[in-house]
């Protein structure tokens, strides 16, 4: 995988080079002004593929030797991992609004 990581970001990198040099020539338009921007972004994302295959490669390097060791703990089987499940949160009781208490004219007048 590594390899094919570090291919796609050398052609990339040759490419943006490529952007820049073919901008650089072109001074009478803002196209000139596009490509040296394009080529740079494209160089820069180049050099992030290329360290990034470097990266897989050291890390498939350490998994060889750490499962080459003998004596070496297996990993363990996915049913005996024991799950912590999230609690179980209940809604609180629903607001119920209260009406406010019905002013009776006819009660403070006497009739």
């Amino acid at each position: 995988m590594y390899v094919v990581l570090l291919a796609f970001g050398l052609v990339l990198a040759v490419a943006g080079i490529g952007l820049i040099v073919f901008g650089e020539s072109i001074t009478t338009t803002n196209l000139g002004s596009a490509l040296v921007t394009a080529g740079t972004i494209v160089s820069i994302g180049s050099l992030g593929l290329i360290g990034l295959s470097s990266a897989v490669r050291q890390l498939r390097r350490i998994a060889q030797v750490l499962e080459s060791r003998p004596g070496a703990p297996a990993p363990e089987a996915a049913e005996t991992v024991q799950r912590i499940h999230p609690p179980v949160l209940t809604p609180p009781p629903p607001i119920v609004a209260r009406r406010p208490p019905r002013s009776d004219c006819g009660a403070m007048t006497g009739r």
